[in-house]
């Protein structure tokens, strides 16, 4: 069986089985996998994940998505199962986000940063890992100011006991 040169070249939908040909009806998602755009786009009305590698590929969900499907559901544009679904997926991704932001805070600051600067080489980010970034650059950020602050404190307390050893010694007097 001899395989076309066509056919090494020319990617197939997975999930119909279809070469797509045309570009304008290709789709590439950032997990690297190619649809016909048609089909991804019927596919994501039923789950938010990749046919092939199931990876998320509409990211997390706001409160604010939450309150449009509600919003949806009273003017009849959506179901109530598809609410239920939309708020379970909101509460899954906020006790995922809640267990990260755990294990990123029981990390030294050090582990975090190093971390965090392997996963801005990767060569492609899923939802998960643009949140993770997020809460360690915000872990980062703030171990940083805490620094700063505690610098500007010890600056200042340095002063103090300064003056004060200056105030003590006999024959110091400040000028008015």
């Amino acid at each position: 069986m001899s395989v076309s040169a066509t056919h090494l070249f020319q990617p197939q939908c997975s999930i119909c089985l279809d070469e797509v040909l045309p570009p304008l009806q290709k789709t590439d998602t950032f997990c690297r996998h190619t649809f016909h755009k048609v089909c991804l786009e019927t596919w994501l009305k039923t789950g938010d994940s990749c046919p092939i590698c199931r990876q998320n590929l509409i990211g997390p969900m706001s409160f604010e998505q939450i309150t449009e499907a509600v919003e949806k559901y009273r003017a009849n544009l959506l179901s109530l199962s598809e609410v239920k679904q939309l708020w379970e997926r909101y509460e899954r991704e906020q006790g995922v986000k809640r267990n990260e932001t755990s294990r990123i805070r029981s990390l030294s600051i050090e582990e975090t940063t190093k971390e965090f600067a392997e996963l801005q080489k990767s060569d492609f980010r899923d939802g998960f890992s643009v949140m993770k970034m997020r809460l360690m650059k915000e872990r980062i950020e703030n171990s940083q100011r805490r620094k700063k602050s505690n610098e500007d404190l010890s600056c200042a307390l340095i002063f103090v006991v300064a003056l004060c050893i200056f105030m003590s010694l006999p024959n110091v007097k400040l000028k008015r």
